[in-house]
């Protein structure tokens, strides 16, 4: 991290440790101020890596789920790249600056992710750098978070996965209610603004940003659940990440074949959970009677505004219809279903 911005987080009273995520009070606290107000989201849970080349686009074609052809200055995209067996490795935010490509993805699988990428670029003209030292993430949600980001760069993109680029700062509009806008920039950007950045809105940490993307339906693949799902149970081709019309990419044969099959028998649900604790990814899911066997897994859980947990989860349809769900281990939380902002049917 560049040791100006975190002197800057720490003059501006943000909590920085090892063992908890970035924030300034406590997390609950943090995610009523999204639900309810309008929030500047540091988002140091995210890191960037630049791909540069003349054979760039291409290469990326080749390896996510996504039809990365689509992606233009104005037009960001979700993608996600798998594994051979079609499972989920790490999903990501692609952006284009010029010729530039810079992906977005959670800064704990950004070191083993770009060091398997090199692995493929052969003799690819295509360098591939990570700018987590140089380059952040904010997050401006709200219902005034439009005008209020209009003050300060005249133009916002009007629809999902919209971009504008003013310099080096790109600003995507992002899926969920209320308004919300991440804003790929640099640290001396966010530096230079900040006085008018971080006017007349709350400060927190990414649990807040996190909640929202619960809200939303949009996972995130940490390294507790890396490489355990296909694109289809988390969702992607619901929300727009999964192209089955593109070539060739790892994982693809089995990603097409459930889709044009129909076998996908696990899906990604919302849910609240009266368990008060931060529940950790990868937490399995119970059916209520107590001598069921896993059914399900937690893909990622933050506080509820009004106490208890929302999450993600992949669950079986079959339990799904059923209900009747609590966590595991020592969360021994009951879990109910909620309506995603999607709908799942039909199936394929």
């Amino acid at each position: 991290m560049d040791t100006r911005w975190l002197n800057h987080l720490q003059n501006i009273g943000a909590i920085v440790s090892d063992s908890s995520p970035l924030h300034f009070q406590e997390l609950r606290a943090e995610v009523q101020a999204v639900a309810r107000g309008n929030t500047l989201s540091i988002l140091d849970h995210l890191g960037v890596i630049r791909v540069q080349g003349a054979d760039s686009e291409a290469f990326l074609q080749g390896q996510f789920s996504n039809d990365l052809t689509q992606v233009t200055t104005k037009q960001a995209q979700l993608t996600a790249w798998c594994s051979p067996k079609g499972r989920v490795l790490t999903l990501l935010l692609v952006v284009r600056m010029a010729n530039e490509f810079y992906m977005i993805l959670p800064r704990e699988l950004l070191t083993a992710i770009l060091k398997r990428l090199r692995m493929f670029v052969l003799r690819s003209k295509v360098q591939l750098e990570d700018l987590t030292s140089t380059h952040l993430c904010l997050g401006c949600a709200g219902a005034q978070s439009r005008l209020h980001l209009q003050a300060l760069y005249a133009i916002v993109p009007e629809n999902n996965y919209n971009v504008t680029t003013l310099g080096t700062t790109a600003i995507l509009r992002m899926p969920g209610e209320p308004n919300r806008f991440l804003l790929l920039t640099t640290v001396d950007d966010t530096l230079r603004q900040w006085p008018r950045l971080s006017n007349a809105v709350a400060l927190t940490g990414p649990s807040a940003w996190q909640w929202l993307d619960i809200q939303a339906g949009l996972a995130t693949v940490l390294s507790a659940t890396s490489d355990e799902f296909i694109p289809q149970m988390l969702n992607l081709d619901r929300v727009d990440a999964v192209s089955f019309s593109k070539g060739c990419y790892p994982g693809q044969e089995i990603v097409a074949r459930a889709h044009y099959l129909g076998t996908v028998k696990r899906r990604l649900y919302k849910a609240h959970s009266d368990h008060m604790d931060l529940v950790q990814p990868g937490a399995e899911i119970y059916p209520a009677d107590p001598q069921g066997s896993s059914i399900g897994k937690v893909v990622v859980a933050q506080p509820a505004p009004d106490g208890g947990t929302d999450l993600l989860i992949v669950l079986h349809r079959d339990a799904a219809a059923t209900g009747g769900l609590r966590l595991g281990g020592t969360h021994h939380g009951i879990i109910t279903l909620q309506s995603l902002p999607y709908s799942l049917d039909p199936e394929p």
